[in-house]
């Protein structure tokens, strides 16, 4: 149930739960349930998706202007294009011999 909640010095500010006696799960799928209707209520239509690099499990929100996200984070983006570009140059090693150096 949302409620109007002022604690600890700071303004008032929405909650989303079962009271102040709820457990911790209902209390972090509130939490959840609140933070993706705020995020949906000031960018719109968010992308969102599981980060495509390998051995990563993270989830993603891509909330920012410009093309679509497929990773968490710049450290799997960056991890993914330097272990796709040894990659490539490998299979070109093998195909003309080793690479140059």
């Amino acid at each position: 149930m949302p409620r109007l909640s002022r604690h600890d010095g700071y303004a008032w500010h929405l909650h989303i739960d079962h009271g102040d006696d709820a457990g911790w799960g209902d209390w972090f799928l509130a939490a959840g349930a609140l933070a993706l209707a705020q995020i949906l209520t000031e960018h719109g239509r968010v992308t969102w998706g599981a980060c495509e690099a390998s051995n990563c499990g993270n989830f993603y929100l891509g909330t920012g202007p410009g093309s679509p996200r497929r990773y968490c984070s710049p450290t799997c983006a960056s991890r993914a294009r330097v272990a796709a570009h040894r990659r490539r140059r490998r299979e070109a090693g093998s195909a003309d011999g080793p690479p140059a150096r």
